[in-house]
């Protein structure tokens, strides 16, 4: 009976190439092998460190960590040192052994030649790896995987197992063990031991794989979470710049469809992002990524919700200057003064009842006077009372409904220092006309009642001007 030669004392079942014996089909599964690789993964774990010190390893760079074994390195990983490293850099014209056909440009202590100081690195040996790891032959069978899910098998791997996936981790039963396996509890103990994975904290709970850890899981351990952090740092990811396929697209969408997050969780992201400050180039970021979309119009409920939220809500004084400091001198849209002139109205009618506007009795005598003249029948504010155009949200002086004819006096009030009409009136005038498609009189009078002049504007529905001057 041969013994494994890798030092366990188990029983051998499997010889390699090299003649050894070993009590499992991969080297890596043997406990003394195992064992071996603790010892290295825990050397591995480096904490930075600033010292005139040389490498423990002999390479004579200054140390820049200080492994868990204590010792000093110029690298997070011992390995990675020139002084440990098992190649010596040389110049040769002799090709790598490896057969990727490069010039050789180190040579390992078995006396092999390579063109890299890892043979990992090596193009020949990246490209045995790549074919090794695409273990599956698509296949048509009636036959069923060999895991046990109970779907018709379409792939078969080199270890000749049937499987329903192309890859092992896609088959619903070792998705199951898998999830399984992740949510077995830890264990909380009471203990002196430090954490395992050498953040020096006491450890607190005990992990399935009975190591002490200072966390539930190992991957909040401080120690763990940085040596991953150093170990991708420089790397860039191999998804970065690729597009999403639509396939998979549709899968996180469907996946995320309907999921609604926890109260605990949504308190976390809560108080995540208070008091984080957007950065130009974030903003920027955001507004390029929402231009040219609409957003949906808010529902019945939504609505709702926000003047629930803003009723009894006292605004402080640095807000509004605030939220006055921003508005100032940015130009309103005809459309959002529009909305504001009706919203205010029907704020003060809520309060106080129905509303009409000021009014000059003066002018009314204008208008019926010019009425008589010319044959109008103005409805205004002693006749009627002003007619309201309430889609605007203006009333005029007055309005004859059956020529569809609306006519306004201005006193000085409406015209600037020199004799211009205003740029407010002016719009108004505007709205109106478009509004209505009427013919429109604007008569100017001074501080005493008396007419300076007449302009009839858009008389036959051109917006043309006729003007009559009264002495």
């Amino acid at each position: 009976m041969a013994i494994c030669d890798y030092g366990c004392g188990r029983e051998g079942v499997v010889q390699f190439k090299n003649g050894k014996w070993c009590c499992s089909k991969n080297i890596a599964s043997c406990p003394s092998i195992k064992k071996k690789n603790e010892i290295i993964n825990k050397e591995a774990i480096a904490s930075p460190i600033k010292t005139i010190e040389k490498c423990d390893y002999g390479c004579k760079k200054i140390a820049k960590f200080r492994l868990k074994n204590g010792k000093l390195c110029c690298s997070n990983n011992y390995r990675k040192c020139p002084g440990k490293s098992k190649a010596t850099k040389i110049n040769t014209n002799k090709l790598c052994d490896y057969g990727c056909g490069n010039i050789a440009n180190f040579k390992f202590k078995n006396g092999k030649y390579c063109c890299n100081e890892f043979t990992g690195e090596c193009p020949e040996i990246k490209r045995r790896y790549k074919e090794s790891t695409e273990n599956s032959t698509p296949i048509q069978t009636t036959e069923l995987c060999d895991y046990g899910c109970g779907q018709i098998a379409k792939y078969k791997h080199n270890n000749s197992k049937l499987c329903c996936s192309n890859n092992i981790s896609g088959c619903p039963v070792i998705i199951e063990k898998k999830r399984i396996t992740r949510e077995l509890p830890s264990t909380p103990i009471q203990t002196t031991e430090l954490c395992y994975y050498g953040c020096g904290k006491i450890a607190k709970f005990k992990l399935t794989n009975e190591k002490l850890c200072c966390s539930e899981s190992h991957n909040d351990c401080e120690s763990v979470r940085n040596h991953i952090s150093e170990s991708l740092k420089g790397l860039t990811p191999w998804n970065k710049d690729v597009p999403c396929s639509e396939e998979t697209k549709n899968k996180i969408r469907k996946s995320l469809t309907g999921y609604i997050h926890t109260e605990e969780t949504r308190t976390k992201q809560s108080k995540a992002r208070k008091g984080v400050k957007k950065t130009p180039e974030h903003k920027r970021n955001i507004g390029i990524a929402h231009t040219g979309k609409k957003r949906k119009p808010f529902s019945k409920e939504w609505r709702e919700n926000l003047s629930k939220a803003g009723k009894d809500k006292e605004v402080s004084i640095e807000t509004r200057k605030k939220i006055s400091k921003s508005k100032t001198g940015v130009p309103r849209s005809k459309e959002t003064r529009r909305k504001l002139r009706i919203s205010t109205i029907k704020r003060i009618e809520n309060q106080v009842g129905q509303i009409s506007p000021n009014y000059n009795p003066n002018a009314c005598e204008i208008i019926d006077e010019y009425g008589k003249e010319h044959d109008y029948n103005f409805q205004h504010a002693m006749n009627g009372g002003e007619f309201r155009i309430s889609d605007l949200g203006y009333w005029v002086d007055g309005y004859d409904k059956d020529k569809n004819t609306v006519i306004e006096i201005n006193e000085p009030s409406h015209y600037t220092p020199d004799n211009k009409l205003n740029e407010r009136d002016k719009i108004r005038e505007q709205e109106i006309i478009e509004y209505l498609d009427c013919k429109f009189i604007r008569i100017r009078i001074d501080k005493n009642n008396n007419i300076l002049d007449i302009k009839i504007i858009n008389e036959f529905g051109t917006g043309q001007l006729a003007q009559v001057l009264c002495a």
